[in-house]
Protein backbone atom coordinates (compact mmCIF):
# COMPACT_ATOMS: atom_id res chain seq x y z
CA UNK A 1 0.00 0.00 0.00
CA UNK A 2 1.35 3.30 -0.80
CA UNK A 3 1.66 6.02 1.95
CA UNK A 4 -1.68 8.86 1.64
CA UNK A 5 0.37 12.07 0.78
CA UNK A 6 1.64 10.23 -2.14
CA UNK A 7 -1.22 8.27 -3.26
CA UNK A 8 -2.84 11.68 -2.92
CA UNK A 9 -0.47 13.30 -4.70
CA UNK A 10 -0.72 10.66 -7.73
CA UNK A 11 -4.38 11.29 -8.14
CA UNK A 12 -3.83 15.10 -8.62
CA UNK A 13 -0.68 14.65 -10.68
CA UNK A 14 -2.76 12.37 -13.19
CA UNK A 15 0.09 9.49 -12.36
CA UNK A 16 -0.60 5.90 -11.64
CA UNK A 17 1.79 3.52 -10.55
CA UNK A 18 3.40 0.47 -12.57
CA UNK A 19 3.20 -2.10 -10.38
CA UNK A 20 4.76 -4.59 -12.85
CA UNK A 21 7.67 -2.49 -13.50
CA UNK A 22 10.91 -3.96 -11.89
CA UNK A 23 13.27 -1.44 -10.12
CA UNK A 24 16.37 -2.23 -8.19
CA UNK A 25 16.37 0.12 -5.28
CA UNK A 26 18.53 0.33 -2.23
CA UNK A 27 17.56 -1.50 1.28
CA UNK A 28 15.59 1.69 2.86
CA UNK A 29 12.92 2.88 0.32
CA UNK A 30 10.60 1.11 -1.92
CA UNK A 31 10.45 2.15 -5.03
CA UNK A 32 7.65 2.30 -8.68
CA UNK A 33 7.61 3.92 -11.97
CA UNK A 34 4.71 5.82 -12.12
CA UNK A 35 2.99 6.90 -15.67
CA UNK A 36 0.46 9.65 -17.16
CA UNK A 37 -1.49 8.59 -19.88
CA UNK A 38 0.43 10.53 -21.76
CA UNK A 39 3.20 7.82 -21.08
CA UNK A 40 5.55 10.56 -19.27
CA UNK A 41 7.27 8.64 -16.48
CA UNK A 42 8.35 9.42 -12.72
CA UNK A 43 10.68 7.35 -10.68
CA UNK A 44 9.17 6.99 -6.79
CA UNK A 45 10.35 6.28 -4.33
CA UNK A 46 8.45 5.92 -0.52
CA UNK A 47 8.52 5.03 2.91
CA UNK A 48 5.84 4.92 5.18
CA UNK A 49 6.00 6.96 8.42
CA UNK A 50 9.37 8.51 7.40
CA UNK A 51 11.50 9.99 9.36
CA UNK A 52 11.25 13.77 9.82
CA UNK A 53 12.19 15.75 6.61
CA UNK A 54 13.94 12.07 4.83
CA UNK A 55 13.22 13.19 1.60
CA UNK A 56 13.13 16.80 1.36
CA UNK A 57 16.98 16.40 2.81
CA UNK A 58 17.52 14.15 -0.68
CA UNK A 59 15.64 16.70 -2.66
CA UNK A 60 17.94 19.51 -1.29
CA UNK A 61 20.73 17.41 -1.68
CA UNK A 62 20.10 16.97 -5.43
CA UNK A 63 19.30 20.67 -5.98
CA UNK A 64 22.50 21.58 -4.39
CA UNK A 65 25.02 19.14 -6.30
CA UNK A 66 23.40 19.36 -9.70
CA UNK A 67 23.20 23.75 -8.78
CA UNK A 68 26.55 23.68 -7.44
CA UNK A 69 28.58 21.69 -9.69
CA UNK A 70 26.15 21.39 -13.23
CA UNK A 71 26.75 17.55 -12.95
CA UNK A 72 23.80 15.38 -14.15
CA UNK A 73 21.44 14.58 -10.76
CA UNK A 74 17.43 13.53 -11.21
CA UNK A 75 15.02 16.38 -11.90
CA UNK A 76 12.69 16.45 -8.62
CA UNK A 77 8.77 16.51 -9.77
CA UNK A 78 7.76 16.53 -6.17
CA UNK A 79 8.43 15.62 -2.42
CA UNK A 80 6.43 14.88 0.73
CA UNK A 81 6.77 13.56 3.72
CA UNK A 82 6.82 10.10 2.87
CA UNK A 83 8.10 10.10 -1.00
CA UNK A 84 10.16 11.50 -3.62
CA UNK A 85 9.31 12.01 -7.18
CA UNK A 86 12.25 12.32 -10.14
CA UNK A 87 12.30 11.64 -13.22
CA UNK A 88 12.97 8.19 -14.43
CA UNK A 89 16.11 7.28 -16.17
CA UNK A 90 16.07 4.08 -17.73
CA UNK A 91 18.72 1.52 -17.12
CA UNK A 92 21.54 1.97 -19.78
CA UNK A 93 24.99 0.69 -21.34
CA UNK A 94 28.10 2.60 -19.72
CA UNK A 95 29.30 4.97 -22.87
CA UNK A 96 33.07 4.40 -23.87
CA UNK A 97 34.11 7.24 -21.41
CA UNK A 98 31.80 6.76 -18.90
CA UNK A 99 34.35 5.84 -16.19
CA UNK A 100 36.47 8.92 -17.26
CA UNK A 101 33.50 11.40 -17.27
CA UNK A 102 32.26 10.21 -13.78
CA UNK A 103 36.13 10.82 -12.60
CA UNK A 104 36.38 14.43 -14.11
CA UNK A 105 33.16 15.14 -13.15
CA UNK A 106 33.75 14.13 -9.46
CA UNK A 107 37.40 16.22 -9.45
CA UNK A 108 35.25 19.25 -10.68
CA UNK A 109 32.86 18.54 -7.92
CA UNK A 110 35.45 18.49 -5.17
CA UNK A 111 37.32 21.45 -6.82
CA UNK A 112 34.33 23.94 -4.63
CA UNK A 113 35.39 24.41 -1.38
CA UNK A 114 34.61 26.68 1.49
CA UNK A 115 36.35 27.40 4.88
CA UNK A 116 33.73 25.39 7.04
CA UNK A 117 33.50 21.20 7.17
CA UNK A 118 29.79 20.66 7.53
CA UNK A 119 26.19 21.96 6.14
CA UNK A 120 23.76 24.22 6.65
CA UNK A 121 21.40 21.50 8.25
CA UNK A 122 21.71 17.96 9.06
CA UNK A 123 20.77 15.16 6.37
CA UNK A 124 20.55 11.63 6.70
CA UNK A 125 22.91 8.88 5.19
CA UNK A 126 20.56 5.69 4.89
CA UNK A 127 17.93 6.50 7.16
CA UNK A 128 19.93 7.78 10.09
CA UNK A 129 20.37 11.41 10.69
CA UNK A 130 24.18 12.93 9.32
CA UNK A 131 25.32 15.54 11.61
CA UNK A 132 26.56 18.09 10.02
CA UNK A 133 27.42 21.21 12.12
CA UNK A 134 30.38 23.08 10.99
CA UNK A 135 33.42 23.53 12.11
CA UNK A 136 36.78 25.27 10.31
CA UNK A 137 38.77 22.21 12.14
CA UNK A 138 38.65 19.37 9.72
CA UNK A 139 39.57 16.54 12.58
CA UNK A 140 37.19 18.12 14.72
CA UNK A 141 34.63 18.05 12.53
CA UNK A 142 35.37 14.02 11.55
CA UNK A 143 35.42 13.18 15.61
CA UNK A 144 32.26 15.18 16.60
CA UNK A 145 30.01 14.50 13.86
CA UNK A 146 30.96 11.34 12.56
CA UNK A 147 33.13 8.72 14.64
CA UNK A 148 32.24 9.65 18.06
CA UNK A 149 28.47 9.69 17.67
CA UNK A 150 28.33 6.52 16.01
CA UNK A 151 30.43 4.75 18.23
CA UNK A 152 28.45 6.11 21.51
CA UNK A 153 25.41 4.89 19.64
CA UNK A 154 26.77 1.54 18.93
CA UNK A 155 28.11 1.18 22.40
CA UNK A 156 24.70 2.59 24.05
CA UNK A 157 22.85 -0.56 21.44
CA UNK A 158 25.51 -3.04 22.55
CA UNK A 159 26.45 -3.31 18.88
CA UNK A 160 30.47 -2.62 20.20
CA UNK A 161 31.94 -2.98 23.41
CA UNK A 162 33.81 -0.46 25.88
CA UNK A 163 37.23 -2.02 24.24
CA UNK A 164 35.94 -0.97 20.74
CA UNK A 165 35.19 2.54 22.01
CA UNK A 166 38.31 3.03 23.53
CA UNK A 167 39.92 2.21 20.19
CA UNK A 168 38.15 4.21 18.21
CA UNK A 169 38.30 7.24 21.22
CA UNK A 170 42.69 6.54 20.52
CA UNK A 171 41.90 6.60 16.47
CA UNK A 172 40.80 9.88 17.06
CA UNK A 173 43.34 11.52 18.98
CA UNK A 174 45.94 10.19 16.19
CA UNK A 175 43.95 11.69 13.32
CA UNK A 176 45.99 14.77 12.74
CA UNK A 177 48.76 12.20 12.45
CA UNK A 178 47.12 10.43 10.19
CA UNK A 179 45.16 12.43 7.60
CA UNK A 180 46.74 15.81 6.33
CA UNK A 181 45.40 18.51 6.35
CA UNK A 182 42.92 19.15 3.29
CA UNK A 183 40.26 21.80 2.08
CA UNK A 184 36.45 21.42 2.74
CA UNK A 185 35.23 20.20 -0.80
CA UNK A 186 31.62 19.84 -1.81
CA UNK A 187 31.01 16.00 -1.36
CA UNK A 188 28.46 13.76 -2.47
CA UNK A 189 28.35 11.84 0.68
CA UNK A 190 27.12 8.81 -0.31
CA UNK A 191 28.97 7.95 -3.05
CA UNK A 192 28.86 4.00 -3.82
CA UNK A 193 28.43 2.35 -7.08
CA UNK A 194 24.74 2.23 -6.32
CA UNK A 195 24.84 5.90 -6.13
CA UNK A 196 25.84 6.62 -9.47
CA UNK A 197 23.39 5.59 -12.50
CA UNK A 198 23.61 5.93 -16.40
CA UNK A 199 21.73 8.61 -18.40
CA UNK A 200 19.47 7.53 -21.84
CA UNK A 201 23.32 8.65 -23.32
CA UNK A 202 25.66 6.64 -21.29
CA UNK A 203 26.40 9.05 -18.94
CA UNK A 204 26.90 9.29 -15.35
CA UNK A 205 23.68 10.38 -13.15
CA UNK A 206 24.76 11.07 -9.64
CA UNK A 207 21.50 9.81 -7.07
CA UNK A 208 21.03 9.34 -3.54
CA UNK A 209 23.28 11.95 -1.96
CA UNK A 210 23.94 13.06 1.34
CA UNK A 211 26.09 16.29 0.48
CA UNK A 212 28.22 18.19 3.24
CA UNK A 213 31.42 19.59 3.09
CA UNK A 214 34.81 18.07 3.98
CA UNK A 215 37.83 16.40 2.75
CA UNK A 216 37.79 15.11 -0.81
CA UNK A 217 39.26 11.80 -0.09
CA UNK A 218 36.37 10.59 2.16
CA UNK A 219 34.19 10.61 -1.08
CA UNK A 220 37.12 8.52 -3.14
CA UNK A 221 37.28 6.18 0.19
CA UNK A 222 33.26 5.23 -0.02
CA UNK A 223 33.84 4.53 -3.55
CA UNK A 224 36.18 1.51 -3.13
CA UNK A 225 33.79 0.35 0.16
CA UNK A 226 31.78 -1.89 -1.87
CA UNK A 227 34.02 -3.21 -5.17
CA UNK A 228 35.20 -0.02 -6.39
CA UNK A 229 35.39 1.99 -9.35
CA UNK A 230 36.93 1.14 -12.16
CA UNK A 231 40.87 2.63 -12.56
CA UNK A 232 39.88 4.53 -15.55
CA UNK A 233 37.96 6.65 -12.94
CA UNK A 234 40.99 7.00 -10.61
CA UNK A 235 43.59 8.54 -13.22
CA UNK A 236 41.14 10.68 -14.77
CA UNK A 237 40.15 12.42 -11.38
CA UNK A 238 44.07 12.78 -10.70
CA UNK A 239 44.36 14.42 -13.98
CA UNK A 240 41.90 17.19 -12.73
CA UNK A 241 42.85 17.32 -8.84
CA UNK A 242 45.69 15.32 -8.10
CA UNK A 243 45.79 13.46 -4.98
CA UNK A 244 47.42 13.44 -1.78
CA UNK A 245 50.34 10.85 -1.37
CA UNK A 246 48.80 7.66 0.28
CA UNK A 247 45.40 8.30 0.04
CA UNK A 248 45.21 4.72 -0.38
CA UNK A 249 46.10 4.03 2.86
CA UNK A 250 44.02 6.14 4.56
CA UNK A 251 40.63 4.47 2.90
CA UNK A 252 40.01 2.37 5.89
CA UNK A 253 40.20 5.34 8.23
CA UNK A 254 37.06 7.41 6.37
CA UNK A 255 35.18 4.55 5.67
CA UNK A 256 35.31 3.56 9.62
CA UNK A 257 32.11 6.11 9.26
CA UNK A 258 29.43 4.51 6.99
CA UNK A 259 30.60 1.25 8.03
CA UNK A 260 29.30 2.07 11.70
CA UNK A 261 26.63 3.21 10.15
CA UNK A 262 25.75 0.08 8.26
CA UNK A 263 26.28 -1.39 12.50
CA UNK A 264 23.33 0.99 13.68
CA UNK A 265 21.31 0.45 10.38
CA UNK A 266 21.90 -3.55 10.09
CA UNK A 267 23.35 -4.72 12.85
CA UNK A 268 26.06 -7.48 14.50
CA UNK A 269 27.00 -8.44 10.96
CA UNK A 270 29.04 -4.90 10.25
CA UNK A 271 30.86 -5.28 13.68
CA UNK A 272 33.94 -7.65 12.40
CA UNK A 273 34.40 -4.71 9.65
CA UNK A 274 34.70 -2.09 12.05
CA UNK A 275 37.15 -4.06 14.14
CA UNK A 276 38.98 -4.83 10.69
CA UNK A 277 39.42 -1.55 10.48
CA UNK A 278 40.45 -0.62 13.95
CA UNK A 279 42.79 -2.97 13.81
CA UNK A 280 44.68 -1.72 10.81
CA UNK A 281 45.20 1.32 12.89
CA UNK A 282 45.96 0.04 16.63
Amino acid sequence: MLPQDLDNWLSAAAFYPLHDTVVDGGSICRNVVCENTTGDRLFVKYLDKAPTNFFQCEAEGLSYLQSASNVNTPKVHACGANFLALSYIPPQHHSADYWETLGRQLALIHSLTRDLHGFANDNYCGNRVQLNRQHKDGYEFFISNRLLPLAESALDRRLIDVGDLQAIESLCLRLDALVPEQPASLLHGDLWSGNVHVSERGQPVFIDPAVYFSWAEIDLAMTRLFGGFDQRFYDAYEEVRPLERGWRQRIHLYNLYPVLNHLLMFGAVYLGQVRGILSRYS
